[in-house]
Formats: structure tokens, sequence, C-alpha cells
């Protein structure tokens, strides 16, 4: 796996993370993109259509190494666009980029502070959240709502890796000036905790822009990988690493995911869902 050092100063956290990939009409997804990047063919989403990537994003806690006695507990929604590209750029790396369109948050003054820093600045409008132990609903109002069950199965994982490959790349943003920023943001993909989930992803027409909105909401569900040609969701549970946001001049291919990029099996006791009631089942039986 290529060796990603974040640095001196960088961000670091622990992250629980819900991830739905949506495989949406590709004109709709060029509209969410500069004139200066281009999105590439994906091998998970059949012609026609982009894979793009909402998930959902909490890390308890999470802190900048600097100042390791200030927490940050980060809970925000994030629309990325796999496999893009920087068109005619010379010198530097063109791609592949994971490009961040849009970025939500909670009301927490130094989320939002730190997200600016970091060349992320979070739309307006805040995260609303609302979970218990097995169900989820999160939304931006007017934007995306993500309602999730956690049933605690173990993903199909030759699928899960494909989204993988292409989520572990260098993430892209516009900047407020409208200059682009590049940020290593390492997943840790290869040794997270995994498991599958049902997610119901709606898109609302907030999220697009002027000129690409849909007539009606997007809206399709989701069980784990088993139909990767609407898309796929799984949730995960690892340390991330984020570095502090520069230029697409430099080299930033040691982020994007190696030739041996793996994922590990969990096999740790599972908490919810079936597969949790009946491995406690089995233990009473015996």
């Amino acid at each position: 796996m290529a060796h990603r050092d974040p640095g001196f100063s960088h961000f670091i956290g622990a992250l629980d993370c819900t991830v739905a990939v949506h495989n949406a009409p590709s004109r709709l997804v060029r509209a969410l993109l500069p004139d200066s990047l281009e999105v590439r063919a994906s091998p998970t989403a059949p012609d026609g259509t982009t894979p793009i990537c909402v998930a959902y994003i909490r890390t308890n806690p999470s802190n900048w190494t600097l100042l390791p006695m200030a927490v940050v507990r980060v809970r925000a929604i994030a629309l990325m666009v796999f496999n893009v590209h920087i068109t005619g750029l010379r010198p530097g790396y063109q791609g592949p980029y994971t490009f961040v369109a849009r970025w939500w948050s909670a009301k927490d003054w130094k989320v939002r502070l730190g997200s600016r820093l970091w060349g992320l600045p979070p739309d307006d409008v805040p995260v609303e959240t609302g979970q218990d132990k097995l169900f989820s609903s999160v939304s931006v109002p007017g934007c995306v709502t993500l309602q999730t069950r956690d049933h605690g199965d173990i993903p199909e994982w030759p699928k899960v890796r494909q989204l993988a490959v292409q989520m572990q790349a260098p993430l892209l943003a516009v900047r407020p000036n409208g200059q682009l920023g590049v940020a290593g943001m390492n997943w840790n993909l290869a040794d997270a905790d995994m498991r599958s989930c049902e997610m119901t992803l709606t898109l609302r027409p907030g999220l697009w822009p002027s000129g690409a909105v849909p007539d009606s909401p997007v809206s399709c569900t989701m069980d784990g990988t088993r139909d990767m040609a609407t898309g796929g969701t799984f949730r995960f549970g690892s340390i991330c690493h984020l570095t502090h946001a520069g230029s697409p001049a430099r080299d930033w291919s040691q982020w994007k995911a190696g030739p041996r990029f793996r994922l590990r099996a969990d096999l740790s006791p599972i908490e919810v869902g079936p597969v949790a009631e009946k491995m406690r089942a089995a233990q009473v039986d015996s």
C-alpha cells in the first residue's frame, strides 16, 4: 500500500462513517463540477451513470495534532464524486481525486472554522440528526436525506472493495476564492471495522446546481452492495487522518489506493441486528 504521511500538523479522528454510493445520471453529476475538472468512467456504474458518494461523517473524538486538548466532534454530510481529474494541469497531480462538491456540518463553530482552514467551507444549511440503536435519519433540509437501518451483516467484500478503491483518493475542493485545493485524506479503509446496512437515499432539488435540477427528488433504497447497478451502502469505523490543504501542483499520488489495497474482514462480535440476535440465541442454546 502507498505510504501516506500526514505531516507534522494534521487532523486525526476516530471515525464512524455511513457511506451511500448512488449511480446518478451523468449529466447531473457533470453539473456538479467546474469546467476545469472531468469525471471519468467508473467500473461500478452502468453506461450513462456516474457514482456519487453521500457520506454521513462522525468523529468522536477528533483533534488537530498541534492542539490535542481541543477536542472536536464532527457531525457532517459530504457529497463527493469519484474518479475526478484536472484537465490541462502542468505540472502536478491530475488525478484521480475524490471531489467534494458539497459539504454540510452541524452547528459547531469549531467544525465550521476548521473546515474553512482545510479548504472545505461548509454550506450554510446545517445537518439535522436523529438516531437510535438500529435506525438513524440524517438530513440537510431541501438537499439530502439518509435513512439507515443497521442490520449488522458482514459486507460482501469484493464489491465493497470496488467502492473503497475509488473512495481512497486525495480530496479535491473549490476554495472560496475559486481556486482548487487538495487535502490528503486517509480513510484507513484497509484496517476499518465494516458492516453492511440498508439505506434509503433521497436527493432533493436543493442539492443540484441551477439548470441541472431533476423534475422530482431522486430516491433509491440499497441493501449493502447486492445491487451494484443502483449503488451500494456500508458503514465503517477507523482512525482517519487529514492533511492541510495544498495545491494540486504537488504530487498527491500517495493518497490514492495502492495496487495491493485490501480490506480486513471484521470477525469481532456484532452488537446489533439479526446477526447479533442469532449469535446470542446460539450462546443461550449452548
